[in-house]
């Protein structure tokens, strides 16, 4: 028998979106080295039992580019998240939500969540941890300031009862969630990505979504600055903490 983690990746995608694999490829080279196979599942695709969580050591829901959490064309997948994430805090697995993965924890926990230029962010950011954030096991590691690469037009609004904030910026308060008493973390930017990625990432939104309103307008110069991709180290560490 294998003594390597198991790791179930949930992504939210077209079965034809080119980041399915993308996404894939970028989660396994953040955690290469920690011991752990990633498994995919699309929530799009199928539906996935809650119980088959008690086959995995950890548990991640990906982004999404095409879908928003309070999108009555998403209500079926949340709510098969919602039950993942019930049985993942219920089981005590040590588990991730980035960026859409991020809005259904809000969402969840009773927070409403937003389309709207007043929370977007794209390209590299920086953070501010909280008190909490710096007494972290995981994210005290990062220090008081640090730079993360995002792109998100929707957001959590407040950070509801039950979840813990542990990084805010000047634009947004609802970077980054603890849940009180499971190992349960999110954020809104996305640690699976280093600068190239990110911008490859963005690039492609950009011109599938230029192409859907026909249009030729370029996509505005983001900036990704590879000068942060250390925060692409904090899956691992995630990973390593829980490990034991």
């Amino acid at each position: 028998l294998s003594d390597r983690a198991r790791l179930l990746l949930v992504q939210v995608r077209r079965p034809d979106d080119p980041l399915i694999e993308h996404e894939l490829e970028c989660m396994a080279a953040r955690l290469a080295g920690c011991g752990v196979d990633v498994y995919p599942r699309n929530v799009v695709v199928g539906d996935i039992p809650a119980q088959i969580l008690r086959e995995y050591d950890f548990f991640v829901v990906g982004g999404s580019g095409d879908f928003s959490v309070h999108h009555p064309r998403s209500a079926h997948w949340v709510s098969q998240l919602r039950g993942l994430y019930d049985s993942a805090l219920t089981l005590q697995i040590p588990s991730f939500g980035i960026c859409f993965g991020h809005q259904v924890l809000g969402k969840h926990f009773g927070s409403e969540v937003r389309t709207g230029s007043e929370g977007a962010e794209a390209g590299t950011v920086k953070l501010q941890l909280t008190p909490e954030g710096r007494d972290d096991a995981i994210f005290s590691t990062l220090g008081a300031s640090f730079g993360a690469h995002t792109g998100h037009s929707d957001y959590v609004v407040e950070t509801p009862p039950g979840l813990e904030l542990l990084a805010k910026n000047a634009h947004l308060d609802t970077q980054v969630f603890r849940v009180q008493g499971a190992p349960f973390y999110s954020t809104q930017f996305h640690p699976d990505l280093q600068a190239g990625e990110a911008r490859y990432r963005y690039e492609l939104f950009a011109r599938a979504k230029a192409e859907k309103s026909h249009t030729t307008d370029s996509a505005p110069t983001i900036n990704f600055d590879s000068g942060e991709d250390s925060i692409s180290g904090l899956l691992a560490r995630f990973v390593r903490h829980f490990s034991g």
